[in-house]
């Protein structure tokens, strides 16, 4: 096959294992580049149910692809090294400036590092 043809696959399956260690179907958004398939998992749904996942744990996930004939049996299951990276810290030395005339309020903060 030409890599800059479209693949055979139509559609993809992604499993995460939860925090119980049980496959979960999570509905991602996959794009093809070439040969590569990219899906994009966002953290926020891995920290919520049924996933449960907490800061620092790693993400098992394993996926299948819709062919012509069928869909493909479940990968191996892979983490790529990936972990859960917990919410970012609130924001720090929030200050508002505005005038009783004006209608609109400026907000000043310390950026996050």
């Amino acid at each position: 096959m030409n890599p800059g043809l479209a693949s055979p696959f139509r559609r993809y399956k992604i499993q995460v294992r939860d925090r119980n260690g049980i496959f979960q179907p999570v509905n991602v958004h996959c794009q093809q580049y070439n040969r590569q398939v990219m899906c994009d998992v966002p953290m926020s749904i891995l920290t919520q149910a049924p996933f449960n996942l907490m800061d620092g744990d790693v993400i098992m996930v394993q996926a299948s692809a819709l062919l012509r004939t069928g869909w493909s049996d479940f990968s191996k299951v892979s983490s790529g090294n990936s972990k859960v990276i917990g919410p970012p810290s609130a924001i720090t030395n929030l200050k508002s400036y505005g005038e009783s005339k004006s209608n609109e309020v400026s907000l000043i903060w310390d950026a996050g590092v």
